[in-house]
């Protein structure tokens, strides 16, 4: 499960290892070994997504993820595979469809609080219930392109590549501060008056006739998003991108490129259960593998999943469990 689920290895590139080592095993042993033990990690992936819902603060993202199955109403195996992280829980979520109706399942009709996305509108349909902080690298990303596609626009894209840098770090400056309350109040103000500097030129710009259209493109898209690009001003945990959730995304983007994706829904649902609890594991710095091999040797011995199951999440374990299960080389 580790080597497929963390470090994203084909079942059959380990079978061939194992053989190599002397040790023959196969392939429908272990994918009945993978159904016999989802009745295991199911209850503890469905308290993951119950404490996701509690959070406040969240980075989402969602990337393709072929399930060959027929599905009612799709003409192609594609699939998406969701990520809502968390401070607490990292959760995938896999559906056929990459609707709306994902993230407004996952989050429920009680959350609030702010989530870090892309300008993907399915997250705007949240606005009333979360707020949206829109990545600034993927503004970076409309100015690099806007040069890519128009070398005379290189210096017009570079200036603006730069405006973003210096808002990064402002930001960081900003937020290294959060203990000094007389150094954090100039931050703010040196970070607030740069924001405002971005707007006048954003401003200033758009009044002139003579743009490119894809600078019109640019700029007006600034315009319009420029409050849920701006939500990070009233909170320090709030980042000005949405890198966690596309780091969180790397792994299994690795999986899709050397084994495609799943021949079965059930699969699929193991899988994104997996990755969940491995990913959450991780999070805490714990090892993955040995916190798996404790939580399943615990419903092993019960012959059933354990009543106080939340004492099993990362966080509740017992001091000296912890200690126990905590990923070498990290601090204690």
């Amino acid at each position: 499960m580790v080597q497929k689920f963390f470090f994203q290895i084909p079942l059959n590139r380990q079978i061939l290892q194992w053989a190599m080592e002397g040790l023959e095993v196969n392939a429908g042993t272990i994918i009945g070994a993978f159904e016999t033990i989802m009745k295991f990690i199911t209850p503890l992936y469905d308290l993951l997504v119950a404490v996701s819902r509690t959070q406040k603060h969240w980075h989402a993202d969602e990337t393709r993820w072929l399930v060959f199955v027929e599905t009612p109403g799709k003409t192609s195996f594609r699939w998406w595979l969701w990520v809502f992280v968390s401070k607490q829980v990292t959760v995938f979520v896999l559906d056929p469809s990459r609707s709306s109706q994902v993230p407004k399942q996952h989050f429920g009709q009680d959350a609030q609080g702010v989530i870090n996305v892309d300008r993907y509108s399915a997250y705007k349909t949240l606005e009333g219930q979360l707020q949206r902080q829109l990545c600034w690298y993927h503004v970076r990303r409309d100015f690099i392109r806007a040069k890519e596609g128009n070398s005379a626009l290189a210096d017009w894209a570079d200036d603006w590549i730069s405006e973003i840098h210096w808002l990064d770090a402002f930001n960081d400056d900003r937020v290294a501060c959060r203990n000094n309350a007389v150094l954090l109040a100039e931050k703010q103000i040196l970070l607030e008056n740069h924001l405002v500097k971005m707007a006048t030129l954003r401003d200033l710009q758009m009044t002139n006739l003579d743009l490119k259209p894809v600078q019109v493109k640019v700029l007006k898209s600034l315009e319009r998003n420029w409050s849920a690009l701006t939500v990070f001003l009233g909170d320090l945990d709030i980042p000005v991108h949405n890198n966690v959730a596309e780091r969180a995304l790397r792994s299994p983007a690795v999986g899709r490129k050397n084994y495609y994706g799943n021949h079965a829904k059930w699969s699929g649902d193991f899988a994104v259960m997996t990755m969940s609890i491995l990913q959450t594991a991780a999070q805490h710095k714990l090892n993955v593998q040995a916190y798996l091999v404790y939580y399943l040797e615990a419903c092993a011995r019960l012959g059933e999943v354990p009543d106080d199951l939340e004492t099993y999440l990362p966080w509740n374990l017992p001091e000296t469990t912890r200690n126990d299960l905590l990923l070498r080389g990290t601090k204690r």
